[in-house]
């Protein structure tokens, strides 16, 4: 009788524990606009449309950003697969601290399987952002910069702007691939419980659904 009865307790036990270590979580920050994050609370699965991108930086640096944003999808969605409703990534954080506390906005605490999560590092993706070269070293920084020097160049975004340096411009664009050197090295980390390998952890993910909601 009661010996059973102890068996299937801890099978039951062993179940939840096997089942939560396959779909693992991550507690993630996000700050959303107070009627998005109540329309998710209502069980809209909220995604992120291009739009939102000119809404947040104008019109007139838009274009510059959309790019990056673009080159991002394009590669981001080939880590974790992307609804087609998601026209990109909405952004979340590690860490609270990181997050810009806008007025009219929400701070919304996350619970995400690891699966769903692309990480990277908030200074590199600022690098991307602003069409700038993406170094893993200071030697490889240098040597750039040197490149830039020989051909009068001033700054990186100036490739971007003139048609002139097609060659140094694949160069960049090659580089932003580094943006991705810690996702794999942070999942893993996070999976073991073991000590991240960076501080300024920012992340994406192609939605927010309902029962993400902490």
């Amino acid at each position: 009788g009661s010996n059973v009865w102890v068996m299937i307790v801890k099978s039951v036990d062993f179940i939840k524990k096997t089942s939560n270590y396959m779909v693992q979580t991550v507690t993630l920050y996000s700050a959303q606009p107070q009627a998005i994050a109540e329309n998710i609370r209502q069980g809209n699965t909220h995604y992120a449309k291009l739009d939102s991108i000119r809404e947040k930086y104008g019109e007139e640096v838009a274009p510059v950003f959309t790019q990056a944003y673009n080159w991002f999808v394009r590669q981001a969605e080939q880590i974790v697969s992307k609804p087609p409703e998601a026209e990109s990534a909405i952004w979340v954080y590690h860490d609270l601290h990181l997050l810009e506390q806008h007025s009219g906005y929400e701070i919304m605490t996350l619970d995400i399987p690891l699966t769903e999560v692309i990480f990277f590092k908030m200074s590199d993706w600022n690098k991307v952002l602003n069409q700038r070269f993406l170094a893993i070293n200071d030697q490889e920084n240098v040597d750039f910069a040197n490149k830039l020097e020989k051909q009068g160049i001033n700054y990186e975004g100036d490739l971007f702007r003139k048609p002139f340096y097609p060659q140094l411009k694949q160069e960049v664009i090659k580089n932003w691939q580094n943006l991705f050197r810690f996702h794999q090295v942070i999942q893993d980390a996070l999976h073991q419980d073991n000590e991240l390998p960076i501080k300024d952890i920012q992340a994406a993910v192609w939605k927010l659904p309902k029962d993400w909601i902490k």
